[in-house]
């Protein structure tokens, strides 16, 4: 297995998509009670990227390794 297939299989994993998901919380957070003006949308905007991310497991990163936008389904 190359290095990566195995960064692509980490971000599809459940502790991946969990990641992304608390980066996404923890984005919104500081933009809601953090920030002001335009930061605030922007960091608003990518913490809401990074959690939908996370629950419905696509990521863009991965496309950037050679690999898939979307994961695949779990029964």
């Amino acid at each position: 297995m190359n290095q990566q297939s195995s960064i692509i299989t980490f971000l599809f994993s459940p502790v991946g998509r969990s990641i992304r998901a608390l980066i996404g919380i923890a984005m919104l957070l500081w933009g809601f009670y953090g920030l002001a003006g335009i930061g605030r949308d922007i960091v608003l905007l990518l913490g809401a990227v990074f959690l939908l991310s996370g629950i419905i497991n696509f990521c863009g990163v991965s496309v950037l390794f050679g690999g898939p936008f979307m994961g695949k389904r779990s029964v």
